[in-house]
């Protein structure tokens, strides 16, 4: 799809499925800085930053997983509704 840009990431999909970016607001927001987020939390010695980025990070799993939910139920719905051709849209 062309909203896609070329990326096949979960992220880019569900935009182009949904027109919306769930993903906007949060300060983890993609997962190379979940990955860098991963790092920070494992090096962070203060226990109230550490939380912080713990919160940010399982926020954005959630996103995930939220993501994949809405794909999964979006692809079953056209699985059972194909239009009149037995195309589905």
């Amino acid at each position: 799809h062309p909203q896609q840009k070329g990326s096949t990431s979960l992220k880019k999909i569900h935009q182009a499925v949904f027109a919306r970016d769930i993903y906007e607001e949060m300060p983890v927001n993609s997962g190379i800085l979940a990955s860098y987020g991963y790092d920070d939390y494992l090096k962070e010695p203060d226990i109230f930053k550490k939380q912080e980025l713990k919160e940010n990070l399982v926020n954005y799993c959630k996103a995930d997983t939220r993501a994949v939910l809405e794909l999964f139920s979006h692809i079953t719905e056209l699985s059972r509704n194909p239009d009149e051709s037995g195309n589905f849209s």
